[in-house]
């Protein structure tokens, strides 16, 4: 019944594919009931226009009643309420009685006292869907208003439990606040007054001083400090340190984000080691019923899961700590799931790093693990025991003694010349006859040329134009993994032909992939079993302004499973060309990938974009902390790179591999090895090239004079080197 699919390159994007499906359905089911005008097949990239053939259809098959099947009849009421076109006029008979209510909050009309929850509940679907929030706040205002006693605070507290920011708009929309719903507030409901959830005002953190701030008030900035882990873990260390204290035995199983002050001693930096936390108890804070804890949690327990609540909220910056980083602000942009109710929420927390923030951020197992140890999921343990003696905790002071081992931890591998807070992330790679040889892809692609961005708006792309670049990205893609199959077939060994070849890491150059076309790279990931770093092109930063980002996509197999995480490297220092665009500097921490290496050994690779590699103090920070250099450029100034490559191997001590884009070429991979011949590995001259190279570093040789030794003699070590630890 269905049709092939046509190639991702015929649409503007993604979702046409989703859309497509959706049509082929339709029109199948259309041609069943006799629809003659059914046969569409989107050929172009006017998506407007085939959803609005589509939305015919679905209008006549919901004409169609009761030929239609009642299924079909859903779906296409549903299909027209995400494209906001409600039918005024549609049946409400048993099957559509739901789809009704939708339809209906979609066109903002006063629904039965009855029907009063319902509809509040359905127009958040709404919402989500894309509704407009002003008429939606004076909807419910006035359905709110019509309610009194009990049954307005069922109103208010569902709203306010499902989406809080959609409270605050309906207070907003209040006239009178001493008249109506909004006119009060007793103790039971105030946790939801709109007054309890306004960000810090305060534009400099340099100004602020060590007096207590609201916690809530710290966390709903955008610039959260607690989305990084070590801010998180002073405020942890903090919080357990309170929980301590005897007088609060009894109080702080339900504390959450309204009943916390915070103090810092450096609010400027508070990711640095030294930067100092302290919790203070506001009395009589408003009693929020979410924080109780549920009835899965072990009695002599309950103080854990207080900790995991309000450092799970911290994270993701919001006072509800069930959400995923974006349901009291008002900022989000794209799609991404409707969200359940409160308890389901509580229930089925995701606790991955974007499942905590909605974006690729730098959060270890370590803190995950934590946790999920401290929420006591049901049936669910911390994975692979990252933290020793976890399962062994019971009280407050224990846990401490772990989070303090942890920060010893995190200080060690601060980075003091730059500022930078440093992350480490494990990643897997496949098995491979020589442990010791790290299998390194440098890949130089020829789109997009410096003359393709807009100066004027650097984020945007023409449809025509991101067709190309896709084509060109997947093009290069297969032949990553031709080059290897060809590798594989000059194996002089019979054992090795036919068999997958793998590849440890994968470079791509600066600005040379679309976020939207990740999933070539994802498949790309399994065909070759690698990890990649990759140049994004720039991307809107949190403030509005386009930032300069690269992104490490990391393969996690355990038990026959895969899993491929994401992981931000930002950029700080801009050159010239990304100033005349406005591009601003964000880069917030600096990543270490752990990878397994021979006799229990890790290697670890730090990465960067373009200009900061020139940077004198990162490489100071970084010399005793990576094994690895990995560099995703897109310069003009071949000479200058490849004696600053030369230059940063040996100051170093360590393989520097450097992948420039293919209009400028001149990428490299070069080794602290002493004859000359020798240190070059990999070497691409000339502009206006593709090119694929595909070698192998041994990277314990630069770690310790201890180990075994070399096949190559190396230089001498630099002064002040003594080796990373193993």
């Amino acid at each position: 019944m269905l049709k092939r699919l046509p190639e991702p390159n015929h649409f503007a994007q993604e979702q046409a594919v989703a859309d497509y499906v959706i049509a082929e359905l339709l029109r199948a089911a259309a041609v069943d009931i006799g629809y003659q005008d059914a046969e569409l097949i989107p050929r172009r990239a006017d998506l407007e226009s085939f959803r609005e053939q589509l939305a015919t259809i679905a209008r006549t098959v919901l004409e169609e009643s009761p030929a239609a099947p009642w299924f079909l009849r859903q779906q296409a009421a549903l299909y027209l309420g995400s494209l906001l076109q409600p039918e005024a006029d549609l049946v409400a008979d048993m099957s559509l009685k739901n789809y009704k209510l939708l339809h209906d909050a979609l066109l903002f009309r006063q629904p039965d006292k009855n029907d009063a929850v319902r509809a509040i509940i359905t127009g958040l679907i709404g919402q989500q869907l894309g509704a407009n929030q002003t008429r939606f706040a004076t909807w419910v205002d006035a359905i709110l208003d019509k309610h009194q006693g009990k049954a307005k605070w069922d109103l208010v507290t569902a709203l306010g439990h499902m989406r809080p920011d959609l409270l605050q708009a309906a207070w907003k929309a209040h006239g009178d606040k001493r008249r109506g719903w909004t006119h009060g507030l007793n103790r039971d409901h105030n946790y939801l007054h709109p007054s309890h959830y306004v960000a810090g005002k305060w534009g400099d953190w340099h100004t602020l001083g060590s007096e207590p701030l609201p916690l809530i008030k710290v966390v709903l900035r955008r610039d959260n400090p607690f989305r990084q882990e070590n801010a998180a873990l002073g405020l942890l260390a903090a919080l357990l340190k309170a929980m301590s204290r005897p007088e609060y035995q009894e109080a702080r199983v339900s504390w959450g984000l309204l009943n916390l002050k915070v103090a810092c001693n450096r609010w400027k930096d508070p990711q640095h080691p030294d930067a100092s936390f302290e919790i203070t108890v506001i009395e009589n804070g408003p009693t929020d019923p979410r924080n109780q804890p549920p009835n899965w949690c072990r009695k002599d327990m309950t103080w854990a899961y207080a900790v995991g609540r309000v450092l799970r909220a911290c994270i993701v910056g919001d006072p509800d700590f069930t959400a995923r980083g974006f349901l009291v602000r008002e900022d989000h942009v794209r799609y991404r799931g409707l969200s359940s109710s409160w308890p389901k929420r509580r229930l089925g927390l995701l606790n991955t790093p974007e499942g905590l923030l909605g974006e690729p951020a730098p959060l270890s197992p370590w803190l995950i693990d934590l946790i999920m140890y401290l929420l006591q999921w049901p049936g669910v343990h911390p994975s692979n025991g990252v933290i020793e003696g976890l399962d062994r905790v019971e009280t407050p002071e224990q846990l401490v003694q772990i989070v303090t081992k942890r920060q010893k931890q995190q200080r060690q591998i601060y980075g003091v010349q730059s500022g930078l807070p440093v992350y480490v992330r494990p990643a897997s790679r496949g098995p491979r006859e020589n442990e010791r040889a790290l299998r390194v892809a440098m890949v130089q692609t020829l789109m997009p040329r410096m003359t393709d961005f807009d100066v004027k708006n650097p984020l945007y792309w023409s449809t025509d134009y991101r067709a190309r670049h896709r084509a060109h990205l997947a093009s290069v893609c297969r032949l990553v993994a031709q080059h290897l199959a060809a590798e594989r077939s000059a194996s002089s060994r019979n054992t090795d032909k036919g068999k997958p070849a793998g590849i440890d890491l994968i470079v791509l150059p600066e600005l040379s992939v679309h976020p939207d076309d990740l999933w070539l790279l994802r498949s790309l990931s399994d065909t070759t079993k690698s990890n990649l770093f990759v140049g994004l092109t720039f991307q809107e930063g949190s403030d509005g302004q386009p930032v300069n980002h690269a992104l490490w996509l990391l393969r996690h197999e355990h038990n026959g499973s895969r899993e491929i995480v994401r992981v931000h490297q930002g950029k700080q220092h801009m050159t010239k060309s990304e100033q005349s665009m406005g591009v601003q500097s964000n880069r917030p921490y600096q990543v270490l990938i752990e990878l397994n290496g021979p006799a229990g050994a890790r290697y670890r690779l730090a990465g960067a974009i373009c200009y900061d590699a020139t940077d004198l103090s990162l490489a100071a920070d970084l010399r005793d902390q990576s094994d690895c250099l990995v560099i995703a450029a897109l310069n003009k100034d071949v000479p200058t790179f490849d004696t600053m490559v030369q230059a940063l191997n040996y100051h170093m001590f360590q393989p520097v591999v450097m992948t420039n884009c293919g209009e400028f070429g001149g990428s490299t991979a070069q080794v602290p090895y002493k004859e000359r011949h020798e240190k070059v590995i990999a070497h691409v001259h000339g502009s206006g090239q593709i090119a694929v190279n595909i070698f192998e570093l041994d990277l314990t040789e630069f770690k310790s004079k201890q180990l075994q030794e070399p096949a190559r003699v190396l230089k001498t070590w630099p002064a002040g080197y003594q080796g990373r630890p193993k």
